[in-house]
């Protein structure tokens, strides 16, 4: 079986209650759809990061903390990150500038606290798999094909490869649910469209994962919902 899970934000308990309630099977396949870690939270989210990276059959989809962290935990000094980092923030719009720049000269966010108690070895291996989330993924079902993102399609195209989205066109900008992207394909998102939601929506072809308070989970397969 295929599910997709979203906004888990370092809430390592409830992820393991999802786990035992869909009895996630080695040969089964969850897919995270972003913001695994949360710089509000009590714990940001290392522990079930680590977690996800022992779990072969946990696939991590990248979404906007993740993205954040990915920039800013980093040796954000060096020459060749300043530019990098310049090049990215000139991609931004001025409010989503203003969050990574928060990032950067707050270091104050449990996910800067918690990766600051690692040894040098676990910060590393850390940055590692946080390298290796993927912008989108494809997953086909005997019924369905899926495109899994955190956020949305930004300057979308139905001829556009899904590989040549950049990372703030798929974690900033919602889908549009009036809108039925593909013919034959299913966009899911973690972004719901219904304020203060807590089911999963789907319309025109288009899955919001996002629970609000609670935390929800899609069987690709049966396309049946599972909450906690």
């Amino acid at each position: 079986m295929n599910y997709a899970i979203a906004n888990l934000h370092g809430d390592y308990d409830r992820y393991q209650k999802m786990l035992g309630k869909i009895a996630l099977k080695e040969d089964d396949t969850l897919y995270v759809l972003g913001n695994v870690l949360d710089p509000e939270a009590l714990d940001g989210g290392m522990k079930l990061f680590q977690d996800m990276a022992l779990r072969p059959n946990v696939i991590p989809i990248l979404g906007r903390n993740e993205f954040l962290a990915s920039i800013t935990l980093g040796d954000h000094t060096a020459p060749k990150e300043q530019a990098k980092l310049k090049k990215i923030l000139s991609q931004l719009e001025e409010t989503e500038q203003a969050e990574l720049i928060s990032w950067i000269k707050g270091g104050g966010n449990a996910v800067t606290r918690e990766f600051r108690e690692l040894g040098p070895e676990d910060q590393e291996d850390f940055l590692d798999y946080l390298s290796e989330f993927s912008l989108v993924e494809e997953v086909r079902t005997e019924e369905r094909t899926f495109l899994l993102v955190s956020a949305g399609l930004d300057h979308f195209s139905p001829d556009r490869d899904p590989e040549d989205y950049r990372p703030w066109e798929v974690i900033y900008h919602p889908l549009d649910f009036s809108r039925k992207y593909f013919p034959d394909r299913c966009l899911v998102s973690s972004i719901n469209p219904e304020p203060h939601a807590d089911r999963i929506v789907m319309k025109n072809r288009n899955i919001a994962i996002d629970c609000g308070a609670r935390l929800g989970c899609l069987c690709l397969d049966t396309m049946k919902p599972v909450y906690v």
